[in-house]
Protein backbone atom coordinates (compact mmCIF):
# COMPACT_ATOMS: atom_id res chain seq x y z
CA UNK A 1 0.00 0.00 0.00
CA UNK A 2 1.47 3.36 -1.01
CA UNK A 3 1.87 6.16 1.60
CA UNK A 4 -0.61 8.33 -0.32
CA UNK A 5 -3.25 5.59 -0.19
CA UNK A 6 -2.74 5.21 3.57
CA UNK A 7 -3.07 8.97 4.01
CA UNK A 8 -6.26 8.98 2.00
CA UNK A 9 -7.98 6.39 4.23
CA UNK A 10 -8.73 8.76 7.18
CA UNK A 11 -9.99 11.34 4.69
CA UNK A 12 -12.30 8.79 3.08
CA UNK A 13 -13.56 7.70 6.49
CA UNK A 14 -14.20 11.32 7.50
CA UNK A 15 -16.08 12.00 4.26
CA UNK A 16 -18.10 8.83 4.74
CA UNK A 17 -18.95 9.79 8.33
CA UNK A 18 -20.04 13.26 7.20
CA UNK A 19 -22.23 11.76 4.48
CA UNK A 20 -23.88 9.43 6.98
CA UNK A 21 -24.60 12.27 9.39
CA UNK A 22 -26.14 14.30 6.57
CA UNK A 23 -28.32 11.36 5.56
CA UNK A 24 -29.46 10.91 9.18
CA UNK A 25 -30.40 14.59 9.35
CA UNK A 26 -32.23 14.24 6.01
CA UNK A 27 -34.18 11.32 7.50
CA UNK A 28 -35.11 13.51 10.49
CA UNK A 29 -36.39 16.19 8.09
CA UNK A 30 -38.39 13.58 6.23
CA UNK A 31 -40.05 12.42 9.44
CA UNK A 32 -40.95 15.97 10.39
CA UNK A 33 -42.65 16.18 7.00
CA UNK A 34 -44.44 12.86 7.63
CA UNK A 35 -46.04 14.37 10.71
CA UNK A 36 -47.35 17.63 9.24
CA UNK A 37 -50.21 16.15 7.12
CA UNK A 38 -51.27 13.92 10.03
CA UNK A 39 -51.56 16.96 12.29
CA UNK A 40 -53.35 18.94 9.57
CA UNK A 41 -55.87 16.20 8.73
CA UNK A 42 -57.94 16.16 11.92
CA UNK A 43 -58.01 19.94 12.16
CA UNK A 44 -59.27 20.54 8.61
CA UNK A 45 -61.68 17.59 8.65
CA UNK A 46 -64.88 19.52 9.56
CA UNK A 47 -64.27 22.00 6.73
CA UNK A 48 -63.31 19.30 4.24
CA UNK A 49 -66.33 17.21 5.22
CA UNK A 50 -68.76 20.11 4.83
CA UNK A 51 -67.23 21.20 1.52
CA UNK A 52 -68.07 17.83 -0.04
CA UNK A 53 -71.35 17.31 1.84
CA UNK A 54 -70.14 14.22 3.68
CA UNK A 55 -70.85 12.90 7.19
CA UNK A 56 -68.36 12.13 9.92
CA UNK A 57 -68.44 8.44 9.00
CA UNK A 58 -66.61 9.34 5.79
CA UNK A 59 -63.48 10.12 7.78
CA UNK A 60 -63.15 6.38 8.30
CA UNK A 61 -62.88 5.85 4.55
CA UNK A 62 -59.89 8.20 4.39
CA UNK A 63 -58.22 6.39 7.26
CA UNK A 64 -58.88 3.04 5.57
CA UNK A 65 -57.50 4.34 2.25
CA UNK A 66 -54.36 5.56 4.01
CA UNK A 67 -53.95 2.28 5.91
CA UNK A 68 -54.33 0.16 2.76
CA UNK A 69 -51.76 2.26 0.92
CA UNK A 70 -49.40 2.26 3.88
CA UNK A 71 -49.61 -1.52 4.33
CA UNK A 72 -49.01 -2.05 0.62
CA UNK A 73 -46.04 0.31 0.54
CA UNK A 74 -44.55 -1.09 3.73
CA UNK A 75 -44.83 -4.68 2.47
CA UNK A 76 -43.18 -3.78 -0.82
CA UNK A 77 -40.41 -1.71 0.75
CA UNK A 78 -38.22 -4.64 1.82
CA UNK A 79 -38.19 -6.11 -1.68
CA UNK A 80 -37.48 -2.75 -3.30
CA UNK A 81 -34.60 -1.93 -0.92
CA UNK A 82 -32.84 -5.06 -2.13
CA UNK A 83 -33.07 -3.87 -5.76
CA UNK A 84 -32.67 -0.10 -5.55
CA UNK A 85 -30.48 2.27 -3.53
CA UNK A 86 -32.14 3.75 -0.45
CA UNK A 87 -31.82 7.28 -1.81
CA UNK A 88 -33.68 6.33 -4.99
CA UNK A 89 -36.45 4.59 -3.01
CA UNK A 90 -36.94 7.56 -0.68
CA UNK A 91 -36.95 10.27 -3.33
CA UNK A 92 -39.28 8.28 -5.59
CA UNK A 93 -41.75 7.37 -2.84
CA UNK A 94 -41.84 10.89 -1.43
CA UNK A 95 -42.23 12.38 -4.91
CA UNK A 96 -45.33 10.18 -5.12
CA UNK A 97 -46.45 11.58 -1.75
CA UNK A 98 -46.06 15.12 -3.14
CA UNK A 99 -48.29 14.20 -6.07
CA UNK A 100 -50.86 12.62 -3.73
CA UNK A 101 -50.97 15.70 -1.49
CA UNK A 102 -51.38 17.91 -4.54
CA UNK A 103 -54.27 15.70 -5.65
CA UNK A 104 -55.95 16.17 -2.27
CA UNK A 105 -55.37 19.93 -2.31
CA UNK A 106 -56.95 20.30 -5.76
CA UNK A 107 -59.57 17.53 -5.47
CA UNK A 108 -62.82 18.41 -7.28
CA UNK A 109 -64.72 15.56 -5.60
CA UNK A 110 -64.76 13.37 -2.52
CA UNK A 111 -63.42 10.18 -4.09
CA UNK A 112 -60.45 12.08 -5.51
CA UNK A 113 -59.55 12.97 -1.92
CA UNK A 114 -59.78 9.27 -1.01
CA UNK A 115 -57.59 8.38 -4.00
CA UNK A 116 -55.07 10.99 -2.90
CA UNK A 117 -54.91 9.49 0.59
CA UNK A 118 -54.42 6.02 -0.88
CA UNK A 119 -51.41 7.34 -2.80
CA UNK A 120 -50.16 9.25 0.21
CA UNK A 121 -50.32 6.13 2.38
CA UNK A 122 -48.40 4.15 -0.25
CA UNK A 123 -45.63 6.75 -0.43
CA UNK A 124 -45.42 6.96 3.34
CA UNK A 125 -45.34 3.19 3.70
CA UNK A 126 -42.48 2.79 1.26
CA UNK A 127 -40.38 5.57 2.80
CA UNK A 128 -41.24 4.84 6.43
CA UNK A 129 -40.39 1.14 6.29
CA UNK A 130 -37.19 1.86 4.37
CA UNK A 131 -35.93 4.52 6.80
CA UNK A 132 -36.93 2.51 9.88
CA UNK A 133 -35.04 -0.53 8.64
CA UNK A 134 -31.95 1.47 7.71
CA UNK A 135 -31.94 3.43 10.96
CA UNK A 136 -32.40 0.34 13.13
CA UNK A 137 -29.60 -1.56 11.39
CA UNK A 138 -27.05 1.22 11.09
CA UNK A 139 -27.67 3.85 13.79
CA UNK A 140 -29.08 2.13 16.85
CA UNK A 141 -32.09 2.69 19.14
CA UNK A 142 -31.30 6.21 20.41
CA UNK A 143 -31.09 7.66 16.93
CA UNK A 144 -34.22 5.70 16.06
CA UNK A 145 -35.93 7.40 19.00
CA UNK A 146 -34.92 10.83 17.71
CA UNK A 147 -36.27 9.86 14.30
CA UNK A 148 -39.73 9.14 15.69
CA UNK A 149 -39.60 12.24 17.87
CA UNK A 150 -39.07 14.19 14.65
CA UNK A 151 -42.43 12.91 13.44
CA UNK A 152 -43.95 14.42 16.58
CA UNK A 153 -42.46 17.82 15.67
CA UNK A 154 -44.33 17.79 12.36
CA UNK A 155 -47.55 16.47 13.88
CA UNK A 156 -47.35 19.20 16.55
CA UNK A 157 -46.91 21.90 13.90
CA UNK A 158 -49.77 20.57 11.73
CA UNK A 159 -52.75 21.71 13.86
CA UNK A 160 -51.14 25.08 14.49
CA UNK A 161 -50.65 25.60 10.76
CA UNK A 162 -54.18 24.42 9.88
CA UNK A 163 -55.88 26.46 12.63
CA UNK A 164 -54.06 29.63 11.58
CA UNK A 165 -54.97 29.24 7.91
CA UNK A 166 -58.60 28.28 8.59
CA UNK A 167 -59.01 31.19 11.01
CA UNK A 168 -57.63 33.46 8.27
CA UNK A 169 -60.45 32.32 6.00
CA UNK A 170 -58.28 30.52 3.43
CA UNK A 171 -60.15 27.21 3.81
CA UNK A 172 -59.00 23.62 4.17
CA UNK A 173 -57.05 23.42 0.92
CA UNK A 174 -54.38 25.94 1.93
CA UNK A 175 -52.82 23.70 4.63
CA UNK A 176 -52.46 20.93 2.04
CA UNK A 177 -50.74 23.35 -0.34
CA UNK A 178 -48.23 24.04 2.43
CA UNK A 179 -47.82 20.27 2.93
CA UNK A 180 -47.07 19.91 -0.79
CA UNK A 181 -44.39 22.59 -0.53
CA UNK A 182 -42.63 21.22 2.57
CA UNK A 183 -42.76 17.63 1.27
CA UNK A 184 -41.25 18.74 -2.05
CA UNK A 185 -38.50 20.54 -0.10
CA UNK A 186 -37.85 17.33 1.87
CA UNK A 187 -37.52 15.38 -1.40
CA UNK A 188 -34.83 17.82 -2.54
CA UNK A 189 -33.00 17.55 0.79
CA UNK A 190 -33.00 13.74 0.64
CA UNK A 191 -31.90 13.74 -3.00
CA UNK A 192 -28.90 15.95 -2.15
CA UNK A 193 -27.89 14.00 0.96
CA UNK A 194 -28.48 10.37 0.02
CA UNK A 195 -24.87 9.17 -0.18
CA UNK A 196 -24.73 8.27 3.50
CA UNK A 197 -27.53 5.72 3.13
CA UNK A 198 -25.22 3.51 1.07
CA UNK A 199 -22.07 4.29 3.12
CA UNK A 200 -23.44 3.27 6.53
CA UNK A 201 -22.64 -0.17 7.93
CA UNK A 202 -24.56 -2.32 10.41
CA UNK A 203 -24.25 -1.00 13.96
CA UNK A 204 -22.23 -3.16 16.42
CA UNK A 205 -25.35 -3.40 18.60
CA UNK A 206 -26.90 -5.54 15.87
CA UNK A 207 -23.72 -7.44 14.89
CA UNK A 208 -23.01 -8.50 18.49
CA UNK A 209 -26.62 -9.40 19.28
CA UNK A 210 -27.31 -12.98 20.31
CA UNK A 211 -29.60 -14.96 18.05
CA UNK A 212 -32.18 -15.56 20.80
CA UNK A 213 -32.59 -11.85 21.66
CA UNK A 214 -35.28 -11.46 19.03
CA UNK A 215 -37.60 -13.67 21.10
CA UNK A 216 -40.23 -16.15 20.07
CA UNK A 217 -42.62 -15.89 17.18
CA UNK A 218 -45.46 -15.58 19.69
CA UNK A 219 -43.78 -12.59 21.37
CA UNK A 220 -43.19 -10.93 18.03
CA UNK A 221 -46.84 -11.47 17.13
CA UNK A 222 -47.95 -9.91 20.41
CA UNK A 223 -45.71 -6.90 19.80
CA UNK A 224 -47.10 -6.46 16.29
CA UNK A 225 -50.68 -6.68 17.62
CA UNK A 226 -49.96 -4.20 20.41
CA UNK A 227 -48.31 -1.82 17.97
CA UNK A 228 -51.32 -2.04 15.63
CA UNK A 229 -53.66 -1.12 18.50
CA UNK A 230 -51.37 1.72 19.57
CA UNK A 231 -51.12 3.22 16.07
CA UNK A 232 -54.87 2.89 15.59
CA UNK A 233 -55.53 4.76 18.85
CA UNK A 234 -52.94 7.41 18.02
CA UNK A 235 -54.46 8.10 14.60
CA UNK A 236 -58.07 7.95 15.83
CA UNK A 237 -57.53 10.42 18.68
CA UNK A 238 -55.46 12.75 16.54
CA UNK A 239 -58.06 12.69 13.76
CA UNK A 240 -61.18 13.07 15.91
CA UNK A 241 -60.09 15.36 18.73
CA UNK A 242 -60.60 18.66 16.87
CA UNK A 243 -64.11 17.68 15.73
CA UNK A 244 -64.97 16.42 19.22
CA UNK A 245 -63.79 19.63 20.88
CA UNK A 246 -65.46 22.06 18.47
CA UNK A 247 -68.73 20.29 17.70
CA UNK A 248 -69.46 18.25 20.83
CA UNK A 249 -67.72 20.24 23.55
CA UNK A 250 -68.26 23.80 22.29
CA UNK A 251 -64.60 24.83 22.21
CA UNK A 252 -63.56 27.64 19.89
CA UNK A 253 -61.54 26.74 16.80
CA UNK A 254 -58.41 28.33 18.25
CA UNK A 255 -58.75 26.49 21.58
CA UNK A 256 -59.47 23.17 19.84
CA UNK A 257 -56.49 23.68 17.53
CA UNK A 258 -54.24 24.41 20.51
CA UNK A 259 -55.44 21.33 22.40
CA UNK A 260 -55.01 19.12 19.34
CA UNK A 261 -51.48 20.47 18.95
CA UNK A 262 -50.90 19.74 22.64
CA UNK A 263 -51.87 16.10 22.03
CA UNK A 264 -49.27 15.75 19.29
CA UNK A 265 -46.84 17.79 21.40
CA UNK A 266 -47.17 15.25 24.20
CA UNK A 267 -46.33 12.49 21.75
CA UNK A 268 -43.32 14.50 20.59
CA UNK A 269 -42.13 15.15 24.14
CA UNK A 270 -42.47 11.53 25.20
CA UNK A 271 -40.44 10.34 22.24
CA UNK A 272 -37.69 12.89 22.85
CA UNK A 273 -37.48 11.75 26.48
CA UNK A 274 -37.18 8.10 25.41
CA UNK A 275 -34.58 9.00 22.81
CA UNK A 276 -32.45 10.78 25.43
CA UNK A 277 -32.86 8.60 28.55
CA UNK A 278 -34.75 5.56 27.27
CA UNK A 279 -31.65 3.37 27.39
CA UNK A 280 -31.62 3.83 31.18
CA UNK A 281 -35.22 2.71 31.64
CA UNK A 282 -36.57 -0.81 31.95
CA UNK A 283 -38.47 -1.53 28.71
CA UNK A 284 -41.27 -3.60 30.26
CA UNK A 285 -41.86 -1.12 33.09
CA UNK A 286 -41.83 1.79 30.64
CA UNK A 287 -44.39 0.04 28.45
CA UNK A 288 -46.69 -0.70 31.39
CA UNK A 289 -46.51 2.81 32.87
CA UNK A 290 -47.05 4.52 29.52
CA UNK A 291 -49.99 2.25 28.65
CA UNK A 292 -51.72 2.97 31.98
CA UNK A 293 -51.02 6.70 31.63
CA UNK A 294 -52.51 6.69 28.14
CA UNK A 295 -55.65 4.90 29.36
CA UNK A 296 -56.08 7.45 32.16
CA UNK A 297 -55.61 10.32 29.72
CA UNK A 298 -58.32 8.89 27.44
CA UNK A 299 -60.65 8.70 30.44
CA UNK A 300 -59.97 12.36 31.24
CA UNK A 301 -60.66 13.33 27.62
CA UNK A 302 -63.93 11.40 27.70
CA UNK A 303 -64.92 13.08 30.97
CA UNK A 304 -64.13 16.53 29.51
CA UNK A 305 -61.62 18.38 31.71
CA UNK A 306 -63.52 21.66 31.32
CA UNK A 307 -66.51 20.16 33.11
CA UNK A 308 -64.49 18.15 35.60
CA UNK A 309 -62.72 21.32 36.83
CA UNK A 310 -65.98 23.21 37.32
CA UNK A 311 -67.67 22.84 40.74
CA UNK A 312 -70.90 24.05 39.13
CA UNK A 313 -70.86 21.00 36.84
CA UNK A 314 -71.11 18.68 39.86
CA UNK A 315 -73.60 20.92 41.66
CA UNK A 316 -75.84 20.84 38.58
CA UNK A 317 -75.75 17.04 38.64
CA UNK A 318 -76.92 17.02 42.24
CA UNK A 319 -79.48 19.83 42.25
CA UNK A 320 -80.90 20.34 38.76
CA UNK A 321 -84.15 18.79 37.56
CA UNK A 322 -83.66 15.37 36.00
CA UNK A 323 -86.35 15.98 33.31
CA UNK A 324 -87.19 12.28 33.34
CA UNK A 325 -90.77 12.85 32.14
CA UNK A 326 -89.54 14.93 29.18
CA UNK A 327 -87.16 12.17 28.22
CA UNK A 328 -89.86 9.50 28.40
CA UNK A 329 -92.19 11.71 26.34
CA UNK A 330 -89.54 11.91 23.63
CA UNK A 331 -89.09 8.13 23.65
CA UNK A 332 -92.88 7.61 23.44
CA UNK A 333 -92.91 9.33 20.06
CA UNK A 334 -92.04 5.87 18.77
CA UNK A 335 -95.27 3.92 19.30
CA UNK A 336 -93.45 0.57 19.13
CA UNK A 337 -91.03 1.47 21.93
CA UNK A 338 -90.54 -1.17 24.66
CA UNK A 339 -89.20 -0.17 28.09
CA UNK A 340 -87.14 -2.57 30.21
CA UNK A 341 -85.76 -1.50 33.59
CA UNK A 342 -82.45 -3.26 34.24
CA UNK A 343 -81.44 -3.82 37.85
CA UNK A 344 -83.20 -4.22 41.22
CA UNK A 345 -86.33 -2.23 42.04
CA UNK A 346 -89.13 -0.91 39.89
CA UNK A 347 -88.99 2.87 40.40
CA UNK A 348 -88.16 3.81 36.81
CA UNK A 349 -90.69 1.43 35.27
CA UNK A 350 -93.31 2.74 37.71
CA UNK A 351 -92.62 6.36 36.71
CA UNK A 352 -92.73 5.36 33.06
CA UNK A 353 -96.19 3.75 33.42
CA UNK A 354 -97.45 7.03 34.96
CA UNK A 355 -96.40 9.04 31.90
CA UNK A 356 -99.33 10.19 29.68
CA UNK A 357 -99.78 7.79 26.79
CA UNK A 358 -97.36 5.20 28.12
CA UNK A 359 -98.22 1.63 26.98
CA UNK A 360 -98.25 -0.11 30.35
CA UNK A 361 -98.22 -3.53 28.67
CA UNK A 362 -94.83 -2.64 27.11
CA UNK A 363 -93.06 -1.55 30.31
CA UNK A 364 -91.19 -4.27 32.22
CA UNK A 365 -88.80 -4.76 35.09
CA UNK A 366 -86.00 -7.30 34.78
CA UNK A 367 -85.90 -8.33 38.46
CA UNK A 368 -88.74 -9.12 40.88
CA UNK A 369 -89.72 -6.84 43.76
CA UNK A 370 -88.37 -8.01 47.16
CA UNK A 371 -91.93 -8.57 48.37
CA UNK A 372 -92.80 -10.86 45.46
CA UNK A 373 -92.88 -14.55 46.33
CA UNK A 374 -92.05 -15.84 42.85
CA UNK A 375 -88.61 -17.35 42.35
CA UNK A 376 -86.02 -15.17 40.57
CA UNK A 377 -85.46 -17.58 37.67
CA UNK A 378 -89.21 -18.04 37.11
CA UNK A 379 -89.77 -14.26 37.15
CA UNK A 380 -86.93 -13.72 34.68
CA UNK A 381 -88.26 -16.36 32.28
CA UNK A 382 -91.70 -14.74 32.50
CA UNK A 383 -90.23 -11.37 31.51
CA UNK A 384 -88.40 -12.98 28.60
CA UNK A 385 -91.68 -14.46 27.41
CA UNK A 386 -93.50 -11.13 27.71
CA UNK A 387 -90.72 -9.41 25.78
CA UNK A 388 -91.04 -12.04 23.07
CA UNK A 389 -94.80 -11.46 23.00
CA UNK A 390 -94.29 -7.77 22.12
CA UNK A 391 -91.77 -8.54 19.38
CA UNK A 392 -88.41 -8.44 21.20
CA UNK A 393 -86.06 -11.26 20.27
CA UNK A 394 -84.07 -11.40 23.53
CA UNK A 395 -80.63 -12.96 23.30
Amino acid sequence: TSPSAVADQPLDMMQSSTAIRRSVLAAFVLYVVFGVPDGVFGTVWPNLRDDFGRGDASLGWLIVATAVGYATGGAASGHLVERFPMGVLLTTSMAGAVAALALVAAAPGWWIVALGYLGLGTGWGLADAGINGWMALTQGPRTMGMLHASYGVGAFAGPILATALIADGTGWRAPYVVCVAVTALAVIIVARNHAGFAAATTTPEIVDQDADVTGSTRLQGLMIAWFAVYVGAEVAIGSWSYTLLTEARGYSELAAGALTAAYWGGLMGGRFVLAIVGHRLHPELTLRVSTVAAALAVAVLWLDPADARSPQYWVDHLRNTVLFADGIATLLEDEERVFLEVGPGAILSSFTRQSPGAPTQRVFGSLRHPDDTIRDDAFFRTILGRLWAVGIDAD
